[in-house]
């Protein structure tokens, strides 16, 4: 899947040198409800079904799972489900075990091994989180039909990419830092110092500084890592919601949502969503979802990552609410969410 192995080992190197996340070991997710949330697999499921899913006995792959710091999320998220880790990285697969079993989670299994190899563990997936990771392929279809094809028929994919149009100076400070050879090897102590003194020596107004650069932020004891997954960034690249769309047509799978819809929604953007101007009043009910997640970006590129859900095509699909007769809703079930208190209605 790589043709570069060269670029590849560029990114295990740096991953073996700095496993992502650096949470601390005794880090717990526990209480952190948002975070939770979109790491259970109850979310998608109901936005995609509209109906509630069991997580006992769910088997849930965390796809580049890093340090383990998601995987113990995602454990605490989906209780009863088995996680199961991969990485490239034999020091962040070491971290991850250490960390789950830090705390007491017992039902997970990690393994040291790419994507394109997923077929090879015989195991069909409920739920896979890759997160922070579809971004260093070269194509990123080919990696989601890996994924699709270890996924069973009802299963999720959670993906996201580096936004083209937000990160676009650090994409710029990349190329810059690449020209001066901080890039040629596994960026260490050196290169971290040379590029922090560059973003110092500065004047405030210069775009890349302006733009990409918190002295508090990488001047606290942090900013070694930070210096390493934005600056310093081996393979790191930006894309668009068309491109994203475009790989999801090639991969054959359904969009779903993004992970934070509430954050994407169109209508937030103007000042009186009930006073729009003539041509977006007409013309927003025929956008697709494609489409006004597009138009958003343009106009406000905001988010990091275009973080998304995604499934196999072709999916029964409920009916919608606005279709409901007075039986329907006299059948209607309230469930809570296991996480928090959003409610989720089915037709029993």
């Amino acid at each position: 899947m790589y043709d570069d192995p060269v670029l590849l080992e560029k990114i295990r190197q740096q991953f073996d040198s700095a496993p992502y996340p650096n949470t601390p070991l005794d880090s717990n997710p526990q209480g952190k409800h948002d975070l939770l949330f979109i790491h259970s697999l109850v979310t998608p499921y109901y936005l995609r079904f509209q109906q509630p899913t069991d997580t006992r006995g769910k088997v849930i792959l965390d796809a580049g799972c890093g340090s383990g710091y998601k995987s113990l999320v995602l454990a605490i998220a989906n209780p009863g489900a088995k996680i199961v880790g991969i990485d490239l990285s034999h020091q962040s697969v070491d971290l991850a075990q250490k960390r789950l079993q830090y705390h007491g989670i017992d039902n997970a299994e990690f393994h040291v091994m790419p994507i394109e190899d997923l077929p090879s563990l015989g195991m069909k997936f409920d739920y896979i989180n890759c997160d922070e990771v579809l971004y260093l392929f070269p194509k990123i279809a080919n990696a989601l039909r890996v994924m699709k094809s270890v996924l069973t028929p009802q299963g999720i994919i959670r993906g996201n990419l580096h936004s083209a149009l937000q990160r676009a100076t650090h994409f710029r400070a990349q190329q810059l830092f690449s020209l001066m050879g901080l890039l040629d090897s596994n960026p260490e102590e050196m290169e971290v110092e040379i590029a922090l003194d560059t973003m110092r020596s500065l004047k405030d107004v210069v775009d890349i500084k302006r733009k990409t650069y918190d002295r508090e932020r990488y001047e606290s004891d942090d900013k070694t890592h930070l210096v390493l997954m934005n600056y310093l960034f081996q393979g790191d690249k930006g894309y668009t919601i068309p491109e994203l769309f475009s790989a999801l047509r090639e991969a054959d799978l359904d969009f779903i949502s993004m992970v934070n819809w509430r954050q994407w929604n169109l209508l937030e953007l103007f000042k009186d969503p009930n006073d729009l101007p003539a041509f977006w009043a007409m013309s927003l009910p025929e956008l697709s979802a494609e489409q006004k997640l597009q138009v958003f970006e343009l106009m406000h590129p905001a988010h990091r990552l275009l973080d998304f859900w995604c499934t196999h095509p072709n999916l029964p699909t409920p009916s919608p609410l606005s279709s409901w007769s007075d039986t329907d809703w006299q059948k209607a079930v309230i469930h809570l969410h296991p996480v928090g208190s959003w409610q989720l209605l089915v037709i029993q």
